[in-house]
């Protein structure tokens, strides 16, 4: 969707035009797909949707670790 949207409006401030700049903004939408939600979606959906299907406090942690490692990972860059 927010590449649509983005070369929808022409946003090549968003979204490059130049391949080498392009792959480096969709390398990061991707990890964030791929990598990043996956880390935590079980925390996620305890913590914040209180889904009653997510109350494992070890699964719980374990996601709340993931995010914290992978934010590091986006802090480095």
């Amino acid at each position: 969707i927010c590449r649509y949207l983005a070369a929808r409006a022409g946003r090549s401030d968003l979204l490059p035009a130049e391949p080498l700049a392009r792959a480096r903004v969709e390398q990061w939408m991707d990890w964030q797909a791929g990598e990043l939600n996956n880390s935590w979606r079980y925390a996620f959906m305890a913590l914040v949707r209180r889904s009653p299907l997510h109350a494992d406090a070890a699964q719980i942690a374990a996601g709340v670790a993931g995010w914290n490692r992978h934010m590091a990972i986006l802090d480095g860059q």
